[in-house]
């Protein structure tokens, strides 16, 4: 497996010089890049899309770091801009996977969110959105990895199955993320796992517990709201050893089961937290001897 660093994690705070920098001093070699991360020009439409960005600036600052790009972030779906228009939507996809196969990105990190909150599975509406792009990331050899979250279509692992069993595709898998089924109610591991390990292209890494103001004194880590049967109270965040999810298990299992791709750190916290954070990670990652780089 390969130690990430999910970039947008930094975006509000630092420049695409700075979060090298940062990636250097913690010894991770690999980045997941979003546009929020690039600087951007006269053409740019949102802060989520690729368009109007300077990409060849940014491929020349992450190359003089001597980093690669292992994914892309594309969270367009994180902003009700593209909801109203699943053409410019589908564009920016399209888009980002053009820009994910200039930089060596076999993946492109995704998200329903905006476009489809629970209950119900749409898939004619669901294909408006992503049916023209998944045709050309085939043609490419590219990965949409589709990130599960708490309060859209993708709180339940089951869920999850569905879409990309609907798609049929070897391009459409899922970044599995834990944490954030355990803000959904759901069991994270080993359930959710064994739901979903055969379509794992991607692995974001982070933990958390149900915020409770007697146990969790530093508001920094406070995070958004759960779903399902928690809903009423947030997610509280905690680094990847201390938290309710059973990460160790995840890793354990992950590295068993052979899966040989990213798995990528992101804090939801402040900035000195976050640094602070990474740094204990890595630490305590590097020493479980099953991350090749």
């Amino acid at each position: 497996m390969k130690l990430g660093l999910n970039a947008n994690t930094f975006a509000a705070s630092d420049n695409m010089e700075s979060v090298c920098g940062l990636a250097n001093e913690f010894g991770i070699k690999y980045l997941e890049l979003w546009a929020t991360n690039l600087e951007k020009t006269d053409g740019s439409i949102n802060r989520f899309a690729f368009k109007g960005t300077d990409i060849q600036k940014a491929k020349k600052v992450i190359a003089d770091h001597g980093l690669l790009v292992c994914v892309i972030g594309f969270g367009c779906g994180l902003d009700r801009y593209f909801v109203n228009s699943p053409q410019l939507f589908s564009d920016e996809l399209m888009r980002a996977i053009d820009i994910a196969a200039e930089l060596g990105a076999k993946v492109i990190n995704h998200y329903i969110d905006e476009i489809h909150p629970y209950p119900k599975l749409d898939y004619k509406y669901l294909d408006k959105f992503f049916k023209a792009p998944l045709e050309y990331a085939e043609k490419t050899g590219i990965i949409f990895a589709l990130e599960n979250e708490a309060h859209d279509i993708t709180q339940s692992p089951l869920n999850m199955l569905a879409l990309i069993n609907h798609y049929d595709s070897k391009s459409f898998k899922t970044n599995f993320d834990a944490t954030n089924y355990f803000q959904a109610s759901c069991e994270g591991f080993p359930y959710a796992y064994e739901v979903l390990k055969e379509h794992i292209a991607y692995v974001h890494i982070k933990n958390g517990c149900r915020y409770n103001p007697e146990f969790c004194k530093d508001k920094e880590w406070l995070g958004g709201k759960m779903s399902r049967e928690n809903t009423g109270t947030h997610i509280y965040y905690l680094e990847a050893k201390s938290g309710a999810v059973n990460i160790d298990g995840l890793l354990n299992r992950l590295f068993e089961d052979g899966y040989e791709g990213y798995c990528s750190l992101e804090p939801h916290t402040t900035r000195q937290r976050a640094i602070d954070c990474i740094k204990s990670e890595v630490a305590y990652l590097r020493s479980k001897c099953m991350f090749t780089e």
